[in-house]
C-alpha cells in the first residue's frame, strides 16, 4: 500500500512539475 502511494505522490510532483515548467 505505502509503495502505491508513494507512487502515486511522485506522478503528481512530476505533473505539477510539468506544469510549473511549461
Amino acid at each position: 500500500m505505502a509503495s502505491l502511494l508513494a507512487r502515486g505522490l511522485s506522478q503528481l510532483k512530476s505533473k505539477e512539475m510539468r506544469d510549473y515548467l511549461t
